[in-house]
């Protein structure tokens, strides 16, 4: 079950079930609003872009109702080095991409900075916990710094 499912049941068992429909009736608005105005202007770009600005503002629904139904701690703090470290990515990833330098370059750049936040939040994620089979294979273990255990 993926991260976002869990969020979804956690809002309508623990929390309210009024907020788990709004958070869905706002997110279908969302989708509908966003596919009328893209999808006629950029085709199947506009589509992929609309559900993907929908499922960003979802999420960020049901992290606000997670925060306001439930006394579950929504933002750790320790966590802000990894949610920078995101951004800072993304924005390399983007100067890449719109600098339109050819696509070898930019599936390295994406290479380069999916490995580079594996890396230096590998100790925040804990990814030898989450998978400890990446310490069978040496380079990823050396890498990501999973121990064998």
């Amino acid at each position: 079950m993926t991260n976002f499912a869990v969020q979804v049941l956690t809002v309508r068992y623990l929390a309210k079930t009024d907020y788990g429909a709004f958070a869905y009736a706002v997110a279908i608005a969302i989708s509908v609003g966003l596919g009328f105005w893209l999808i006629p202007i950029h085709g199947a770009l506009g589509a992929a872009t609309a559900i993907t600005l929908t499922a960003v503002a979802h999420n960020l629904l049901v992290q606000i109702g997670l925060g306001l139904c439930t006394d579950l701690d929504v933002f750790q703090p320790r966590l802000l080095k990894v949610y920078a470290t995101i951004g800072i990515g993304f924005g390399v990833i983007l100067v890449v991409q719109k600098l339109a330098w050819p696509t070898v370059v930019i599936l390295a750049t994406l290479a380069v900075v999916s490995a580079s936040l594996l890396r230096v939040n590998r100790t925040s994620l804990a990814i030898g916990d989450a998978f400890p089979q990446l310490a069978r294979v040496p380079v990823l273990a050396r890498v990501l710094g999973v121990q064998r255990g």
